[in-house]
């Protein structure tokens, strides 16, 4: 089971996954290139809006 952390180093409080070392852990379980870092979910989203995600896995087509 993969299990992932937020940075406990976050000074204000709010936990932040590390992404470097949750796509390693992603890269052992899903072939990487089904994986895209700080992709821009304006691209997956029918209104062509939202953000770079961190971090997002895909499924084979």
């Amino acid at each position: 089971m993969l299990q992932c952390y937020p940075d406990t180093t976050n000074t204000n409080g709010v936990g932040r996954l590390d992404v470097s070392k949750a796509y390693d852990m992603l890269k052992q379980i899903i072939d990487e290139q089904y994986i895209k870092l700080d992709e821009p979910m304006r691209k997956h989203t029918s209104f062509r809006i939202g953000g770079p995600a961190d971090i997002l896995s895909l499924t084979a087509l």
